[in-house]
């Protein structure tokens, strides 16, 4: 898959003629196989995921992810497989300004609050999760209690220890659920709260799958030219 060289987070769109090829479709309950077809052929795009060990072995398939939002059923996320040759395009997150209208209003003047506290910061906010699925569903996958994911990308002058502790202080102070990631130009991403720790050895998340590293090693590749 060396054409795509971050696909996790990614949005994918996905060739509609190409719905029947999907791998997992055929293990699934057919009012899911449903609403697979339907959000494809709506022209709504998958999202990339990490290669996981249940995947199929074949370096073609490119490993995305759905939730499923169906009446009176909880949400599920489905992990699914496509031959890179369906894609489509892949684009990047979505900014956290483009899905404002998909937060509870009881939620709006926190993340604009919250907002306002990180401007300082050379920072690019995008977001996955339950927001994202609502933005792009139609209809809202959040409540009150839901959590905000947050995938941050610093600039290297960026302070990562001091917007880390940020975060975390905003999530008490305003009372927000947050939680997230730092990326990294390498597409490498590390969860922010991690980062706020001590930890020495740092959880790296990568298309590839998960893998530890030294903090210091994460800090010298994030301040490499």
């Amino acid at each position: 898959m060396d054409k795509f060289k971050c696909w996790r987070h990614r949005r994918v769109w996905i060739k509609p003629a190409s719905i029947a090829s999907i791998r997992g479709l055929s293990e699934i309950p057919l009012v899911e196989r449903s609403f697979v077809e339907n959000w494809v052929m709506s022209g709504r795009p998958l999202v990339g995921r990490a290669v996981n060990p249940c995947d199929h072995g074949n370096e073609n398939l490119l490993p995305l992810g759905l939730m499923l939002h169906l009446p009176e059923a909880p949400k599920k996320r489905l992990n699914l497989q496509v031959d890179s040759t369906a894609v489509l395009k892949i684009d990047e997150p979505l900014s956290i300004q483009v899905v404002m209208s998909t937060f509870p209003s009881s939620m709006v003047e926190k993340v604009k609050s919250m907002l306002s506290r990180l401007a300082d910061y050379p920072i690019q906010i995008q977001v996955f999760g339950s927001v994202f699925w609502s933005y792009e569903g139609g209809e809202s996958y959040m409540t009150e209690n839901s959590d905000i994911d947050l995938l941050i990308s610093p600039a290297q002058n960026c302070d990562l220890s001091k917007l880390a502790k940020e975060l975390c202080s905003l999530s008490e102070e305003i009372d927000l659920r947050l939680d997230g990631e730092f990326e990294f130009l390498n597409a490498y991403s590390v969860s922010w709260k991690e980062f706020a720790s001590n930890a020495t050895e740092l959880l790296i998340k990568t298309d590839l799958g998960p893998k530890m590293m030294s903090r210091y090693q994460v800090i010298e590749e994030f301040n490499a030219p």
